[in-house]
């Protein structure tokens, strides 16, 4: 009979609607049955359904001190949670080698596998990202990453890639629910350029704006849906308003059904400044979506033939040029799960994987 295993995540950021929260729920639905018992330790905070969502799952977690604000605090908290309740897995999420001080504590109070899970190609904190990776790759038994790019950035050793994985049939294209939802958000004919993502500064919501702003000259029947929230929704709301072109966005805010609203959009802008690898761009992609993306995105991002890398420093017409490319173009919008399933996106892979990690 297999041993269960006691396993914590910790999460570096705040449960909310982003890729690091996505792994985080995928790993705790699809690690085979009766393996694991599950705990998730918040290093800085979540959004209410997110903790509603762990209860739902009978998963315990510790709400820690904030992991930036109170650091001294949320790390003697940690060696007290590590040194109660013997766990024989922490894996961290996060996106520097800031996760070196996580582990580090988790080798002091003998847990003997300790995974760095790397999110991202850039770290806010440059220096001290630096400085730390070199113990970040000393005291990581297991290294982990979103995508190649990912754990190039991170690691110096050989790693593991876990794949983003999506619920690939609720992504795939459906002709009424696009109808539906069309009707819904008030579009008819209207070229709908969409976009999900965090108002933040790595999803460059400006540059959004300012290629929506070109492209409305070109071509005024378009309209744009952003779905997210953030630190910069009002900051872009209120661009949009100086330039006059508020009435032809809509400012979706969050959502729980986004594989619903990509069906509705015709073509996906994706200008990210960094990505760990870009899983809304993996769903647009299943929802058979072309995509139009900056060139800071992955390549490995790219899983079907309607994807297009632009450099930021291209001026804004090359980027509507992109968008126009598609626009009357014929695309069967029903290949994209294909392709998304063959490229091993699918979640039900992911248990297998979950498994070599973990070492069920």
């Amino acid at each position: 009979m297999d041993t269960i295993k006691k396993v914590l995540q910790i999460s570096t950021s705040p449960l909310q609607y982003d890729g690091l929260t996505e792994v985080i729920f995928s790993l705790i639905d699809n690690v085979p049955t009766g393996l694991t018992e599950q705990f998730v330790l918040l290093g800085a905070g979540a959004k209410p359904e997110f903790i509603n969502k762990l209860k739902e799952r009978n998963v315990k977690y510790f709400v820690a001190p904030h992991r930036v604000n109170s650091a001294k605090q949320y790390y003697s908290y940690l060696f007290k949670v590590f040194k109660e309740n013997n766990f024989d897995i922490v894996h961290v999420h996060g996106n520097s080698s800031t996760m070196a001080l996580d582990l580090f504590i988790a080798k002091l109070c003998g847990i003997k596998t300790r995974i760095a899970h790397c999110h991202n190609t850039r770290s806010y904190h440059p220096t001290a990202n630096k400085m730390l990776k070199p113990i970040l790759n000393a005291v990581t038994t297991d290294p982990v990453a979103c995508g190649n790019d990912a754990g190039r950035f991170l690691f110096y050793k050989k790693f593991t890639v876990i794949p983003n994985c999506i619920n690939v049939n609720q992504f795939r294209f459906n002709e009424e629910t696009r109808h539906r939802v069309r009707k819904d958000l008030g579009i008819d004919s209207q070229y709908l350029i969409g976009h999900v993502g965090r108002f933040s500064k790595q999803k460059n919501h400006h540059f959004i704006i300012d290629v929506f702003n070109s492209l409305l000259k070109k071509y005024p029947n378009s309209k744009l849906l952003l779905v997210g929230e953030g630190e910069d929704f009002e900051k872009t709301q209120l661009y949009a308003n100086e330039l006059g072109i508020s009435d032809n966005i809509i400012f979706y805010g969050a959502s729980n059904k986004v594989y619903e609203l990509l069906q509705a959009m015709d073509i996906f802008l994706f200008p990210s400044i960094f990505e760990g690898l870009g899983i809304t761009a993996i769903e647009a992609q299943c929802a058979g979506l072309p995509v139009v993306a900056s060139n800071q995105v992955p390549e490995e991002t790219k899983k079907t033939d309607n994807f297009v890398r632009l450099s930021l420093e291209a001026p804004a017409n090359k980027w509507v040029e992109a968008l126009m490319r598609y626009k009357d173009k014929e695309i069967n919008r029903n290949d994209g799960a294909d392709a998304i399933i063959e490229a091993g996106y699918d979640i039900n892979k992911l248990s297998d994987v979950i498994r070599k990690v973990w070492k069920l």
